[in-house]
This record gives C-alpha cells, structure tokens and sequence, in this order.
C-alpha cells in the first residue's frame, strides 16, 4: 500500500465518526443527545458494598458497570497508597517515599471518592487509558475494511460487547464510564482542516475541581502541569490550548495500535485537532465556520455538523450556529431544510444576521439577502429545537 492510500484510510478513520454523526441526521428523524443530567446508576455504592461484604467481584450483568467497577477499584487503590489525600501529591522528581503506613480501604472512603478532586483526577485517567483498548480502532478497521462491519453507535453497552470503535464510540463509553462515578462529562468536538482537508475528533471532557479536564479516550491521553513542586492536576482544555501557558505535558500510552505504528512510519499527529483555529462544539453548543470564497456554492456539511440548533436536553437553547467568512458584497443565502426535531411547541425562527424566518414543517427552503452575512442561528424558547441542513447555497454579487 502506497503512501497515499494509507493517509486516505487514515483520514477516514479520523473523520468517519463526523461523518457517521451527520448522515444519522439525514433523514431528519434523530433523538436528541444524551441529557447532560442524565442520573446513571452509581459505582460508588457498588465498591463500597463490596468493601463492607469482602467480595470484590464486580457484575457482569451491564457491560460498562462492569469495567466501572474494576476502573473505580482500580482508582481507589491509588487513592489509597498516597493516604486518600483531597488534593494529589506535588509532581516530583525525587524517589517515592515510604510507602509501610497505608491504611486500610473503608466504605465511606468509596462513598467519598468521587467528591475529592485527587481520586477523580486518578479515575479520570484510568478511563483515558482503558477505553481505547476496550474499544478498538484496529479491530474496527478490520472489520470495515473485510465487509463485516457493524456501527455500535453511541450505545457504551454495546460499544463493550463488540470490542470496536472510533472516536464518537470511545467518547460516550468514556462518559458513560466518568457519570457512573459521578462525575459529570461532556462530549467535545473538533473540527479543523488538514492540508485542505475537513477532519474532526470528538473526546470527553470532566468536570472536576471547578474546572472542565480533556481526556482522549481514542489515544489514551490527557495533559498535566508537569512543573515540580505543583500537585498532580489535569489541565483545562483553555489551559491546553494556551500555548503561552508553560508546562503543560501530554500524558499517554504509546503502546497502544494503531496510533503508535502510524506515528513512527507515517509522521502522524494523533494530537492535530488541538489547533487554535479549530471550531468546538462542547456539550453540543458552538459555532462552526463556513467559507463563502467562491461567488456561488454549496455547503453539502461533510465532515461537519449539519444541523442547526439545539438537540441536547440541559435546559437552554444555545446549540448549533454557524459563522460565515467571506469577501465583502451583496448575497443571496438559501438554506435547505431536511427536517427537524423539537419538543414543545414553541416557536422556531431560522435567523440569517438580524433577519428571521418562521419555520413551518411544510416548508423546507428559506432565503435571505444579506451583505456580508456573518452567522446563522435557530432561535427558540424549547429545550430541544433543531432543523436538519440538507445544504445552504450562496450567489455573491462583487461590489
């Protein structure tokens, strides 16, 4: 296989899940995402009663409880041997000390765990490490590429049963995995170009200590402040993507294929979504930029979100927006409706700048006239209120 050949292939691997994301929509039949509140059950309580019962085998009745469990396990005992410390030890360069005096696992330590932010940095991390072998890439290549494949989704029970996946797969069993210790965590998504190219990942991100932490789940990593004498933290997407912030350290498994063969003999970056001039989408809100340079074309959304609004219950109506860059002049924008999805009957007004349309099931095209249009929103009271773009087209009269 030819150089050229390989980098498509891994192009797709890196982009299928964005594309596997907008043509679910096609169709414009699609359930909101996950509610952000969703309320799993709790891994704590399933550690703790082992602790008291003295049988530390964990249930193999729901996959992703069950590697939670062994996870959560795994996070307490080194928890445990640094003497369940509220903040983690000071990065270090010196030997570890004496390790004789640790005390004893007890219940209300596991109870407690998960409201300490030492515990869910060490938990944060196991998940980050684990996922990408218990999910697959290579395995779901192979099966892809040998005509046996078959899409999980964003099931993380099924995810666990079939052993494969990308990106979007990884990061919802990481979540599913972080809300059973009961940590909240959010989808991130990236969206860059490459080389011309659109591409796009999506990891998780976990709330601890105040703060919104990235984990990779695809390549097993997350950052640190690597300076000595600063406790053991992860850092903040802001703080990683602020490259005037110094000492921030990648933290990783490098063992793990194909990522580490790719590196070595193809000068793959597994990390090139961290790019500031890449658009995020975190939790389902954000704005993704479209290029209007040429004087007439169509946005067809490939490797890009193609709905419009918000289609995640959390209580506001943020969502989806899209800004559009281009050179000065009179514009006719058209945008073509698929469908939509909204709960309640509230209003929806498709807006073009300060100019707003109705929008009607029975319509499916709405047109503006704008002069340098600058970005296009969904405005709705409803939780949950989205169209599905089937494309937005544009005519440029220079002037």
């Amino acid at each position: 296989m030819d150089l050229n050949n390989l980098r498509s292939i891994l192009l797709v691997l890196i982009a299928a899940i964005g594309l596997h994301w907008v043509s679910a929509t096609q169709s414009g039949d699609i359930e909101p995402a996950q509610s952000v509140s969703s309320e799993p059950e709790r891994v704590a309580e399933l550690v703790a009663d082992q602790i008291a019962s003295g049988d530390f085998s964990c249930p193999r009745s729901r996959p992703v409880m069950y590697e939670a469990c062994l996870l959560y396990q795994g996070a307490l005992s080194t928890w445990q041997t640094v003497g369940y410390p509220d903040v983690c030890p000071n990065i270090s360069n010196n030997p570890v000390s004496d390790q004789s005096a640790i005390k004893k696992v007890t219940r209300e330590d596991a109870l407690r765990a998960p409201k300490v932010a030492c515990f869910s940095y060490l938990y944060a991390t196991q998940v980050a490490a684990a996922v990408p072998v218990l999910i697959s890439s290579a395995d779901r290549e192979f099966l892809n590429l040998n005509g046996a494949f078959a899409e999980p989704g964003t099931n993380p029970d099924l995810c666990i049963e079939a052993r494969h996946g990308i990106c979007g797969n990884q990061t919802w069993v990481g979540i599913e995995l972080l809300k059973l210790a009961d940590l909240k965590a959010r989808p991130v998504e990236f969206y860059y170009n490459d080389e011309g190219q659109r591409l796009n990942h999506v990891i998780p991100e976990v709330l601890i200590d105040g703060g919104w932490r990235p984990i990779d789940t695809t390549y097993g990593g997350y950052w640190i402040d690597s300076t000595p004498g600063v406790p053991f933290a992860l850092r903040t997407l802001e703080e990683v993507l602020d490259k005037s912030i110094s000492g921030t350290k990648l933290m990783r498994n490098r063992a793990l294929l194909p990522y580490a063969f790719y590196e070595k003999t193809r000068q793959f970056d597994p990390f090139s979504y961290l790019h500031a001039d890449a658009a995020i989408i975190r939790g389902g809100e954000g704005t993704i930029t479209l290029s209007l340079t040429s004087k007439r074309g169509t946005e067809t959304f490939q490797a890009i979100p193609n709905f419009l609004g918000d289609n995640v219950r959390d209580g506001n109506s943020i969502g989806v927006s899209y800004k559009f860059k281009g050179p000065i002049g009179n514009y006719k924008v058209t945008v073509n409706v698929a469908g939509t999805g909204q709960e309640g009957d509230q209003p929806i007004r498709i807006c073009l700048d300060g100019s707003c349309r109705n929008f009607s099931s029975d319509q499916h095209q709405y047109q503006f006239l704008a002069r340098q249009p600058k970005s296009l929103t969904l405005k709705s009271d409803a939780d949950v209120a989205y169209v599905v773009l089937q494309s937005i087209e544009w005519d440029r009269e220079d002037q």
